[in-house]
């Protein structure tokens, strides 16, 4: 079972009951968090892109990220990698709740999604 984090935002109760991390230091919950107490470093030199002319040439970014894990390759083909991040660190949330599906009203939870930059490919 996971555990129900409760916070008071505005004066209203939330309660998070799951997390999903895709980060520069790994895929899941589990493997940042391993990586970070390790002291491990998500920064490394860009592979995405050639970096060559500009100014700086490291940055976070996400490592053995394979979309297919999480959704199709229909889906894959069609959004960016921001957004399959995104479906991805989702279905880590809903898996670390423990949802069941069936017994709870589905429009009193949503999922929450924070990036620092968002969709760059597109």
């Amino acid at each position: 079972m996971a555990t129900v984090r409760e916070i008071s935002a505005f004066g209203n109760r939330v309660v998070v009951t799951g997390i999903g991390l895709i980060t520069p230091l790994g895929i899941g919950t589990d493997e940042t968090w391993n990586n970070l107490i390790a002291g491990r470093s998500g920064i490394s030199n860009v592979a995405s892109f050639d970096a060559t002319g500009y100014p700086c040439r490291v940055a976070g970014e996400i490592k053995n990220f394979n979309p297919l894990d999480f959704v199709s390759s229909k889906i894959a083909k069609r959004n960016d990698p921001y957004s399959l991040f995104a479906l991805a660190a989702a279905r880590f949330a809903i898996g670390d709740a423990n949802l069941d599906f069936a017994s709870v009203d589905r429009t009193r939870f949503g999922v929450i999604v924070g990036s620092g930059v968002g969709g760059m490919f597109t």
